[in-house]
């Protein structure tokens, strides 16, 4: 008696298991988007309890269903709150690139498990399908500068970008005395989206014209000129 007992409750639990798993909706992705690169996802999971976002560089999932974790840059726990209104708003800054996103759903028991061993078939259990969000890369604004330094007969040349964080050729273009166009090559350095870049290049003094007009191009197209005297 006591080993069917126990059969009895083990299959009682595969079953209810199994209803679970038939009888569930899966939770849905209902949009993402981002604010000032912040991502936001609205999502339903009817009768869940327990609720998380993930979100990676790329679409590669273990057999769990989840994200590989070395490709996960967002791995939140959903608040009570957040689950009712169905919407999340990181409060982290995802660089430009392409994201994708699940949402991961399990049942409230006391609202999905009723007595007699029935499952809600409303409740929301399981992974959604996956959504991709797209972060474009922000605009950058360039400022550029020249002096003259007297003591050394150069010219400093300096630029700046904001926001960058990526590594970014530019050059800085004049003509000589003689009126030939000469063209001093060197790469912006930017390592964070939320922060600028520097660089500067000096030149000598001694084939300028005494008004020399430098200009700035990156990728091609010019973001910015002086025009100074230098003798």
């Amino acid at each position: 008696m006591m080993r069917r007992a126990i059969l009895s409750v083990a299959l009682g639990a595969i079953a209810l298991a199994w209803t679970s798993n038939a009888a569930a909706v899966t939770p849905s992705v209902l949009g993402v988007t981002h604010q000032t690169r912040h991502p936001v996802v609205t999502f339903s999971a009817p009768k869940s309890d327990h609720v998380v976002i993930e979100i990676a560089s790329k679409p590669d999932r273990g057999s769990d269903g989840s994200f590989f974790s070395e490709n996960q840059v967002e791995f939140e726990v959903m608040t009570d709150s957040e689950i009712a209104t169905g919407r999340w708003l990181s409060e982290s800054r995802l660089d430009p690139g392409t994201y994708y996103v699940l949402v991961r759903a399990s049942p409230d028991f006391d609202s999905c498990y009723v007595s007699g061993g029935g499952y809600d078939p409303s409740c929301a259990d399981g992974y959604s399908s996956m959504a991709t969000l797209v972060v474009p890369r922000p605009a950058v604004k360039y400022a550029v500068g020249a002096t003259r330094e007297t003591f050394t007969n150069t010219v400093s040349l300096r630029i700046s970008a904001t926001p960058l964080g990526e590594k970014l050729p530019y050059q800085v273009c004049f003509l000589t005395k003689a009126r030939k166009r000469l063209c001093l090559r060197d790469t912006l350095a930017g390592y964070d989206w939320d922060s600028a870049a520097r660089e500067s290049l000096t030149v000598k003094t001694r084939n300028l014209a005494t008004l020399t007009t430098f200009t700035w191009f990156v990728g091609g197209r010019a973001v910015g000129f002086k025009r100074i005297r230098v003798r």
